[in-house]
């Protein structure tokens, strides 16, 4: 069959094409299964220690402080404090390294007596369960000259040595572990008012077009004053800024004492109370509230609580020292 003179590029750029084709497809297959037996061969190279699967609890100590966390319903809590909410992210972390935990070598021969690993008088012990109900407790000793660590599975004689690194996972302060608050979206544009409450009960209402209306726990009189045309940001906007950057910087106490409290300004006695009524994004009226203490030991943050949450946290000191001064510049 003849082809027409004026269809023979074509007929030619089809051919090309389809043999490239087959060629690309040929090709990637082939770097596939390359990648695969790669990936195959590393794993079967892997030394583990562990290789739990989904790991269920973790619980870790070093001799004198333990951590002991259990999953259930996917939500973790830390035996010492189980009303406590942490963060699964931080908790997930630590149950996926230690369940599924590598070695750089093994040692099965001409081994020498546990204490001389350190492993006799172990510096940690990090016990993981999974689903199963099998437990596997890796004991760490001493630590080599390159900053790695021999390690052993408790009941086994073969001992290992692991990489450093392990000790930013042991962590023995639950305050590191707590979620952090759920803090509303809220600015100018959906806050309706806010409303604050000194200790001694004087209380300070702040809306966009009535900047104040202020009372005292000693009378029932109030006072308005219409927000004024400036250039200069009004009290409202002043406050609805600070709102806005509203954002804890983590747990000092998950468990706070009454005179812990007291030692926060965080008691009845003494914190401020701000209630704020928003907007969310359907659209229906909303009310966030929370209290601010003293300074913080820390410098540049300040005590606070959240409603519905005994935590204390801290927040940016600038923050709550914007959002007060802008309630005292609206009376």
């Amino acid at each position: 069959m003849k082809i027409n003179q004026k269809l023979r590029p074509f007929v030619i750029l089809g051919i090309v094409f389809v043999v490239l084709l087959a060629a690309y497809i040929g090709l990637k297959a082939y770097n596939t299964k390359v990648a695969e037996e790669e990936t195959a061969l590393s794993e079967a190279e892997t030394i583990y220690l562990t290789k739990q699967g989904t790991t269920k609890k973790v619980s870790y100590t070093n001799g004198t402080k333990t951590m002991t966390f259990s999953l259930s319903d996917d939500t973790w809590t830390e035996a010492s404090a189980t009303s406590t909410e942490l963060s699964s992210s931080s908790v997930s972390s630590i149950a996926s390294y230690f369940g599924k935990l590598t070695a750089t070598r093994k040692l099965t021969t001409n081994l020498e007596e546990l204490s001389a690993y350190g492993l006799d008088d172990p510096a940690y012990k990090v016990s993981v369960t999974n689903k199963k109900g099998k437990t596997q407790t890796i004991l760490i000793g001493n630590a080599l000259a390159d900053g790695s660590y021999y390690a052993m599975l408790e009941g086994e004689s073969a001992i290992y040595v692991i990489a450093t690194g392990f000790e930013s996972y042991l962590t023995f302060d639950l305050n590191s572990f707590v979620a952090s608050p759920t803090i509303p979206t809220m600015s100018s544009d959906n806050v309706n008012s806010i409303e604050q409450v000194k200790a001694d009960g004087t209380t300070t209402k702040l809306k966009e077009e009535t900047e104040s209306s202020s009372t005292s726990s000693s009378t029932s009189s109030s006072t308005e004053t219409t927000t004024s045309s400036t250039e200069e940001s009004t009290p409202y906007e002043t406050a609805t800024t600070a709102l806005a950057s509203l954002v804890s910087y983590g747990s000092v106490n998950y468990q706070p004492s009454a005179s812990e409290l007291t030692t926060y300004g965080l008691d009845k006695a003494h914190r401020t109370t701000y209630t704020v009524n928003y907007l969310d994004d359907n659209e229906t009226e909303k009310s966030f509230t929370f209290y601010v203490g003293i300074t913080s030991s820390t410098e540049g943050y300040q005590y606070v609580q959240f409603t519905d949450s005994v935590v204390v946290y801290q927040i940016s000191e600038s923050t709550a020292t914007s959002l007060a001064e802008a309630i005292t510049a609206s009376k």
